[in-house]
C-alpha cells in the first residue's frame, strides 16, 4: 500500500497512525525509494510516498483497504473501468493452462484484457515481495485483484483460472465523500430539528440527495432497505393504535397502576414493572413491535402517576432491546444457536441474570439523566 498525498498519517510514528497491532495483519516492511526496511519500528516516522508492505489473511487485508490515507501501490486502479461503487477485492489462482503463466503482469497486459488491478502475489504459501509489474507469473500462483462485477461474471469460467473467488465485504471506502456525507446529515438534523420541512420528506429528500452527490449507489441504497422490519413496525404501529382507542392502554395503565399503589412500591418500583412487561412483550415479538406496543401504555402510567414520561420512555426502550431469554426472540439467537451447539435452556439461564441486571440498572439510571419532576 502506498500513502496517499495529503494523508494525515504522513510525519507520523508507526505507532500513533494505528499501524501496530492490527487485527489479522502486521506491517513487515517499508519501501521508501530504492530502500527496503525491514522489521521497522514503532518509531519510525512514515513519509510521503512511503509503500508499506502489509502481510496477513485476506480479511484483515481488506481492512487495511479501508484504512484512510492508504491506497494501493499500483497505478493500474486508475484505468479501470465501471463505477467505484461495482469495485471489489477478488482471489484468483492461475491455471496450468493460462496465457499469463511464464509472463510478467507488465507484458500480460493484466489491466487491459482483465480491467482488473493485481494488487498481492502469493506463491507457495508466500507473498512475492517485489515490484508488481516485474512478477513472473507461474500456474498456482494465487492473485489478489481489485475489479468490478463484471470479472467475476466473464472470467470465473475462465480456462486462465483454477478459482475465481469474490471476497465479500471488499467495496473500497469513499473517503472523498465523507464530507458530502456530514453535510447532509447535518442537513437532515437542521430539518428534523426545526420542522421546516416534512419529517418524511426531509429523510427521502436527504436519502436521494446521497444518491445524487455520489455517496452511496442507488442499488446499495436500496439494499440497506430492510422492508421485513419496515413491515413489522408498520404492522405494530397498527397494533399499538388498537391498543390506545380501544381502551386497552387505560385498562392496562390502569391495571399497573393500581398494583404499584396497593403494593406501595412507588415510581420507582412501577419503572421495574414497565421494564419486565416490555421485557416480556419483546420475547414474544420484535423489539420494534413491543416497543410501539407498549408506548400508549407506558405514557398512561406516567400520566396517570402525574410525572415525566421520559424515564418511563427511556426504560421502556431498554427493555425491548433485551431478547436473551430465548432463542427464537433475534435473529442473532438464532445464528449462534445451531452452530454453538447451544440448547434451549442456555439463553434463560444466561440471559436471566443478564435482563435483571439491566433491568435494575435502567430502572435507578433513567431518574437520574431525565428526572420524574423536570
Amino acid at each position: 500500500m502506498s500513502i496517499e498525498k495529503g494523508a494525515s498519517i504522513v510525519g507520523k510514528t508507526i505507532a500513533v497512525a494505528d499501524l501496530r497491532n492490527l487485527p489479522g495483519v502486521y506491517l513487515n516492511a517499508i519501501i521508501r525509494g530504492k530502500t527496503y526496511m525491514e522489521a521497522v519500528g514503532p518509531d519510525e516516522v512514515l513519509q510521503q510516498n512511503d509503500q508499506l508492505v502489509f502481510v496477513g489473511d485476506v480479511s484483515a487485508i481488506v481492512y487495511i483497504r479501508k484504512t484512510r490515507g492508504l491506497i494501493p501501490a499500483t497505478d493500474a486502479l486508475e484505468h479501470i473501468q465501471g463505477k467505484i461503487f461495482s469495485r471489489k477485492m477478488i482471489e484468483a489462482v492461475i491455471s496450468g493452462n493460462s496465457h499469463l503463466a511464464g509472463q510478467t503482469i507488465k507484458d500480460s497486459q493484466f489491466r487491459t484484457t482483465y480491467n482488473a488491478a493485481i494488487l498481492a502475489v502469493h506463491r507457495n504459501g508466500h507473498h512475492i515481495e517485489r515490484k508488481i509489474g516485474d512478477i513472473t507469473l507461474q500456474p498456482g500462483d494465487t492473485l489478489l485483484i481489485e475489479s468490478s462485477d463484471d470479472f467475476l461474471l466473464r472470467w470465473r469460467n475462465s480456462a486462465d483460472f483454477y478459482l475465481v473467488s469474490e471476497i465479500k465485504n471488499s467495496m473500497p471506502k469513499l473517503h472523498d465523500k465523507a464530507f458530502k456525507s456530514l453535510v447532509i446529515l447535518a442537513l437532515l438534523v437542521f430539518l428534523l430539528t426545526t420542522g421546516y420541512v416534512d419529517r418524511v420528506a426531509a429523510i427521502w429528500g436527504c436519502g436521494l440527495l446521497m444518491i445524487a452527490m455520489r455517496c452511496i449507489s442507488g442499488p446499495l441504497a436500496k439494499k440497506a432497505i430492510n422492508l421485513q422490519v419496515l413491515i413489522v413496525i408498520g404492522a405494530a404501529m397498527g397494533i399499538g393504535s388498537a391498543v390506545q382507542t380501544s381502551g386497552l392502554a387505560n385498562t392496562a395503565s390502569s391495571a399497573l397502576l393500581n398494583f404499584a399503589n396497593e403494593s406501595n412500591i412507588g415510581n420507582y418500583g412501577t419503572l421495574f414493572l414497565v421494564f419486565l412487561m416490555t421485557s416480556i412483550a419483546a420475547q414474544l415479538m420484535t423489539n420494534y413491535g413491543a416497543a410501539v406496543i407498549m408506548f400508549p401504555i407506558v405514557m398512561g402510567a406516567a400520566e396517570g402517576i402525574g410525572v415525566s414520561p421520559y424515564p418511563f420512555v427511556f426504560t421502556m426502550m431498554a427493555a425491548a432491546g433485551c431478547n436473551f431469554l430465548t432463542p427464537i426472540s433475534y435473529q442473532t439467537n438464532l445464528m449462534v444457536y445451531g452452530p454453538g451447539g447451544y440448547k434451549f435452556m442456555d439463553f434463560p439461564r444466561l440471559g436471566l441474570p443478564l435482563t435483571v441486571l439491566v433491568a435494575i440498572l435502567a430502572t435507578f439510571i433513567a431518574p437520574q439523566v431525565f428526572p420524574f419532576i423536570p
